[in-house]
């Protein structure tokens, strides 16, 4: 059973069977599991007001407002199965009943096999942003024809609908080939080298593609601001300081855009690939690959963090709406404080007479 803990892999990784690791390399992994459910708790309670404070912006929601959403939205669905399969993962570490620690490692293979298929929709809802902004500036007087909130909600149905399907390709041929009834048999081999290469080329395409587009919206943005200055120079004869303003900002925008994925989603397709390949070979796994792994894999988790700061932060529309959120929290406190208040009032009034 030790060797069944030993394969359970990092957050977002299916645990398809590490060989044995030394009592140093499991006290580390341990660490490593209580760590990662620190950082994805703080995730999920950001993404929980985020989701809070979008419901409170302003009506009728743009198109982009609901793709921000929608990244909310599976940024904590995201979150919240990497905490389950840490919390499992723990508790199988530490108890010390070999038939709960067959249960939960089961239960360990199927959220994380969920977690897998859900791992790609933040980056899915990712690209669809940049891709909505590059039109607002390429087709500004169209954008409104173009980009529809129906069409954009029809085309995250059909991205929604193609991850789902193919997650349910994968079973399907799973099951066309094998007899195995067993949890921890039937989430090996060449079901999870075949998973985990598509995930690595997918997250890889996704990577590079959000790359080009923020390299595209920069290009675009900053012509835009470059054209502004020049015609307000020339209408007033001075240096426009607001386009410098704005090219700062533009700036420091596409470098935290181009930051998130090269740093939480190039690690994240790194780790796919390479535990692919280790998974495909007969050979035994040292400590460090291991931990390294793990590390890659809770790194990747670091991106649900990121993104409630960078759109709440960059976006107008959004801080509104933490605004109002927290106008009526305030309401709210201040109400019930008022109502403690008046009770207590009458009950003294009550209590002299």
């Amino acid at each position: 059973m030790s060797q069944q803990f030993n394969a359970t892999f990092s957050v977002g990784i299916p645990p398809w069977r590490f060989p044995v690791l030394s009592e140093d390399g499991l006290h580390i992994f341990q660490a490593l599991h209580i760590v990662c459910m620190v950082i994805v708790s703080i995730g999920i309670v950001e993404n929980a007001v985020s989701l809070a404070a979008l419901y409170h912006m302003r009506r009728p929601f743009q198109p982009l407002q609901i793709l921000i959403t929608h990244l909310a939205a599976t940024d904590l669905l995201v979150l919240v199965l990497a905490l389950t399969t840490s919390f499992t993962v723990v508790h199988i570490k530490n108890s010390s009943d070999p038939e709960d620690k067959s249960t939960f490692m089961c239960v360990v293979d199927v959220i994380q096999d969920l977690l897998m298929c859900g791992v790609q929709l933040p980056l899915v809802n990712t690209t669809f942003i940049l891709i909505n902004q590059i039109l607002a500036l390429t087709y500004p007087l169209r954008y409104k024809i173009l980009v529809r909130t129906r069409v954009v909600k029809i085309i995250l149905s059909v991205s929604y609908a193609i991850v789902a399907v193919t997650y349910i390709a994968f079973h399907v041929a799973k099951l066309a080939t094998t007899s195995q009834e067993n949890c921890s048999k039937y989430f090996a081999n060449d079901y999870s080298v075949a998973s985990l290469w598509y995930l690595a080329v997918t997250c890889t395409t996704m990577c590079l593609l959000n790359l080009i587009l923020n390299g595209v919206l920069f290009v675009k943005a900053r012509a835009i601001i470059g054209n502004t200055g020049v015609s307000r120079q020339r209408a007033t004869d001075e240096i426009d300081t607001g386009t410098r303003h704005n090219d700062r900002k533009l700036v420091v925008t596409v470098i935290w855009l181009s930051g998130t994925v090269v740093i939480f989603w190039t690690p994240l397709a790194i780790t796919f690939g390479l535990r692919a390949y280790i998974t495909g070979k007969e050979f035994l796994t040292s400590n460090e690959m291991a931990v390294a792994h793990m590390v890659t894999g809770t790194v990747g988790m670091v991106n649900g963090l990121c993104d409630p700061l960078l759109y709440g932060v960059r976006l107008p529309e959004v801080r509104d709406g933490y605004k109002k959120l927290l106008s009526k929290i305030r309401n709210a406190v201040g109400s019930g404080t008022v109502s403690q208040r008046q009770s207590q009032t009458v009950e003294t009034l009550s209590t002299s007479l």
